[in-house]
This record gives C-alpha cells, structure tokens and sequence, in this order.
C-alpha cells in the first residue's frame, strides 16, 4: 500500500497533476486617532496687596497666577500686554480713570517679574514644561506688548504648567490718594 501511495505521487507529478498546497491570504488595517488642538491659558488673581505706594515700594509682590497649557510641536508665545502701558493709574470717584492720568500725582509707573510657580508644579504626571523655559522675566516695563517665547527644545506637549506674575514699584509720595489700577491681559498663541 505505501508502495502505491508513492507511486500515485510520483505519477501525479510526472503527468503534471495538480497538489493541493495550503493556501495563504494577508490583510492589513490602519489606525488613526487625533488629538485636538490644545492652547490655553488660566489667569488666577492672588489678591496682592499694592497698598501705601507713596511710602512703600513693592517688590515681588504677586498679583496674578497664571496656567498653560500648549501642544503645538513648534512652541508657543506668551504675551503680556498692560492697560495703561505700564502704569498703575488713579480712578475717580466714578470708578473711571480721572481725566489726566499723566499727571505725576496720578500714576506710578510699574514693572513686572515672571517665576515658575514650584509649589504648583511638583507633581510631574499633572504638570509640566514640554520645551526649555522662556525668560522670565526681570523687572520688565510694560510699556509696551512684551512676549515670552518657548520654542527651543520641544520635546512634549505644555500641560498645566503654573506661573507667578510679581509686581514692582518705586516709592512714589507724589501720588494723590485714591485707587490706582491697571488690566494687564496675557494671552498664549502658537508660534508662527
């Protein structure tokens, strides 16, 4: 009988007959997912006191906290920009701003610092820095639009990452009394 079996094999392949072989198949899938767009900002006010600006200057005094987060690979942009051009400037009794507000009695101009909020970082997984840090920045006028950017040494998206925003003055017993204010907006943006 097995003499047979291979006798039939051998014939079969001699006469060209056909043998059945196992036959195979490949398939592939894709996947995809996205991640939206991420590029925010949260400013906190922490409530710094800025009294007694005739006798006191302040120094480091924080006024602002402020959170990004960004995921944009070629980094993002920090903008502060100030009201009154960098200068705390006294409100009428109307809570407006009195009429002439470069009066030396009416203003005291001012200076900002920026520092990494280290209590509100600590814990890596919720917060961090996914680029080198940008600044800070060091008794700086906001006389003008200042901008800090982070695009060196991206390696992660930003997320949650907590800044402090201090106020300086000079002593200034020029000053009329009454309440001096400024809005200082910050605003993030991709980089271009």
């Amino acid at each position: 009988m097995k003499m047979f079996n291979g006798s039939c094999l051998a014939l079969g392949v001699v006469l060209g007959l056909a043998i059945p072989v196992m036959a195979s198949a490949t398939g592939n899938d894709s996947f995809s997912g996205v991640v939206p767009v991420i590029n925010e900002i949260v400013v906190t006010d922490m409530g710094g006191t800025l009294d007694n600006l005739h006798t006191t200057a302040l120094s480091g005094v924080t006024v602002t906290k402020y959170k990004v987060s960004n995921n944009y690979s070629l980094g993002f942009r920090v903008t502060f920009a100030s009201n009154n051009l960098g200068k705390l400037i006294r409100l009428a009794s109307d809570g407006t701003y009195v009429t002439s507000p470069t009066d030396a009695g009416n203003f005291v101009a001012y200076t900002v610092t920026t520092a990494a909020s280290s209590a509100d970082n600590s814990d890596a997984s919720a917060n961090f820095l996914g680029t080198t840090e940008a600044g800070p920045l060091t008794a700086q006028s906001l006389s003008s639009n200042v901008n800090l950017n982070y695009i060196t040494a991206i390696v992660t998206a930003t997320k949650d990452y907590n800044y402090l925003l201090k106020i300086n003055t000079a002593i200034k017993p020029q000053l009329f009394r009454g309440t001096f204010k400024d809005t200082v907006t910050i605003t993030i943006a991709d980089t271009i």
